[in-house]
């Protein structure tokens, strides 16, 4: 299991990050690692606010992510 970190809010009237920075503490403190998405529907969207998920999940505590690849998770630095 991971916890998706979407900068997709920023593109809709909540205007901020998902999830709830209270909610993405709790998951840092039980260990569930994270993902980043920004949820594109466009090709411009792809990677849209990276740096501000980067960001909240460094500030939550976070110094790695999750990819995927083949089906293989693989733990990574964030950037």
């Amino acid at each position: 299991t991971c916890v998706e970190i979407s900068s997709a809010g920023h593109r809709n009237p909540v205007g901020k990050l998902y999830p709830e920075p209270e909610l993405l503490s709790l998951c840092y403190k039980k260990g569930i690692p994270i993902v980043l998405s920004s949820d594109a529907h466009e090709p411009h969207q792809v990677g849209e606010n990276y740096e501000a998920s980067v960001r909240f999940a460094k500030e939550t505590g976070y110094t790695t992510l999750m990819t995927f690849q083949n089906g293989e998770r693989k733990e990574v630095e964030l950037g």
